[in-house]
């Protein structure tokens, strides 16, 4: 048996996870879940370095039941858009951030009904209780149950509370603790505050409560590296691009490819009759790694990672050429990433466009998605960007006007989340720097027709069809928490999420965006 399956059933057997009992012990009505191995590598998230080799045994979730073995599987995880705010707070006021990570963390809850699981054979020792005669009735909140995360952010949520900690009614995955700020996703938590001292308490308390580790000063979570500059952060994932182009085979080398200064060059169809993909790594898997990338700390990437996307269930040539012209893009970019330098004479800002059935043409005359607009938008908070997102809006607009109101009411339902997370942040740290927050909102839009219907009551006969949903904003801006400005399209940052731009456009804007 491998050195690490070893240890990990030595840590199950220590920690009284499972009970070993006679198969025919169970009651009527259940039956012995099977048990699988899953193995993982972790990386050093600088040098993608293997440091740890990780074997746990997990059940097979998938033959559960609900109401018999299962009820609630929901389990909050924290957003960028929280995370990144909250680091901008964290960075203008000069508050202390530390990490911590829950070590086993699902199997510190107590396991929530009676689950038997099939002993793997790799356990299986002559001579022993391990055998096929018996089975593994399960004490501890195991891995591989459908409830698992669920379980254990309970349980987590009902230790924090007992040390004084309420939870946010904004972000479920975000608690307060006198000045301490704790958010978690799964079991990876960062603290901070203004009190270095109260903090330090905090983990001391918490510390008794749970096994954890305190990795100190936050430098890096769920795989990104904030290294500290002299006046803000700088977000990266050098290890993952890494990964991402020796997955694909581009060469960290220019020899091969020239290099090139944008990540897409046109906007992609289905490409029916096209030709078929050449290469046999897995179209999927590179389009994940490659949204998560997106998302964490290369927005730039948005569009041209959202489009490639949209083809994962019969990929062709063109698709593929589209993502490895990202890779070599990435290539040559690959230790840039997200600069923060907040300023705080500025709130919140939203920046929201929309490219009017960018994708019809002739040839895809036949394909209703063609003729879908698509939206995107940039959430700003003291001119760090906390929030990007792109994608073709789900019904088919008629005029540009109603594609770019659409995108606007869509970014502004997620502002105004924000807004009310930030007013209550204000209310629970009492040493929060703004005497008056500015939790008003700035939203730039550059099409006339759209700022007219956001900032009047009248129906007109050309807009009167828009959907109610989409007017949900119009009491922000009747009260002044939302102003909508224009701004002229050369200096739209959401453009750079709606279509493919030249280099002379396109590196503008994303200097504006993420700081290079």
């Amino acid at each position: 048996m491998m050195s690490f399956q070893t240890r990990y059933i030595q840590d199950h057997t220590e920690g009284k996870h499972w009970e070993v009992v006679p198969r025919g012990s169970m009651p009527e009505g259940h039956r012995a879940m099977r048990g699988v191995w899953s193995m993982k590598r972790k990386r050093r998230v600088g040098t993608g370095e293997v440091y740890k080799w990780k074997a746990r045994i997990c059940i097979d979730g998938s033959s559960q039941e609900k109401g018999v073995n299962y009820w609630e599987t929901y389990s909050p995880v924290v957003g960028w858009e929280t995370i990144r705010s909250l680091l901008t707070l964290a960075i203008l006021n000069g508050w202390t951030t530390r990490q911590i990570n829950f070590v086993l963390a699902f199997l510190q809850a107590e396991v929530e009904c009676p689950m038997y699981m099939e002993i793997p054979k790799e356990c299986y020792v002559d001579g022993s209780e391990l055998n096929e005669n018996n089975v593994l009735l399960l004490k501890k909140n195991l891995y591989g149950t459908k409830q698992a995360s669920c379980v254990w952010f309970e349980f987590l949520k009902e230790g924090l509370e007992e040390i004084g900690f309420v939870q946010s009614s904004e972000d479920k995955a975000v608690f307060y603790k006198g000045e301490t700020i704790f958010v978690v996703y799964v079991d990876d938590g960062i603290l901070m505050g203004p009190n270095g001292h109260e903090i330090d308490d905090v983990i001391g308390q918490l510390g008794h409560k749970y096994k954890l580790t305190d990795k100190g000063d936050l430098n890096e979570y769920l795989g990104i590296k904030m290294k500290r500059t002299k006046d803000g952060r700088e977000l990266t994932q050098p290890a993952l691009i890494q990964r991402i182009l020796q997955t694909v085979g581009v060469s960290l080398n220019r020899g091969d490819r020239q290099e090139v200064k944008t990540p897409a060059t046109k906007t992609l169809h289905k490409d029916e009759g096209g030709e078929k993909r050449r290469m046999n790594w897995d179209y999927r898997s590179v389009v994940g790694m490659l949204n998560w990338l997106a998302r964490s700390t290369r927005p730039e990437l948005i569009f041209a990672v959202s489009q490639v996307g949209r083809f994962m269930a019969f990929p062709k040539k063109s698709h593929e050429d589209a993502i490895m012209r990202i890779c070599t893009y990435l290539r040559d970019t690959r230790d840039k990433g997200m600069i923060m330098k907040p300023d705080k004479n500025k709130g919140f800002e939203v920046y929201a466009d929309a490219d009017f059935a960018g994708g019809y043409n002739k040839h895809n005359a036949e394909d209703p998605a063609a003729a879908k607009s698509r939206t995107c938008y940039h959430i700003m908070f003291n001119n760090c960007l906390v929030y990007s997102h792109s994608k073709l809006q789900a019904e088919i607009a008629l005029s540009t006007t109603e594609a770019e109101y659409i995108c606007l009411s869509q970014a502004l339902r997620t502002v105004v989340s924000l807004m009310r997370f930030f007013k209550e942040l204000a209310r629970k740290i009492k040493s929060f720097k703004y005497k008056r927050p500015r939790f008003k909102c700035k939203a730039f839009e550059d099409n006339n027709g759209a700022i007219a219907i956001a900032t009047t009551e009248n129906l007109r006969p050309r807009t009167k069809h828009i959907n109610i949903k989409y007017h949900h904003f119009k009491r922000y801006v009747r009260k002044g928490y939302v102003t909508i400005e224009r701004i002229d399209t050369i200096d739209q940052l959401a453009d750079i999420g709606t279509k493919p731009l030249l280099p002379h456009m396109f590196i503008p804007l994303r200097k504006a965006l993420i700081g290079w």
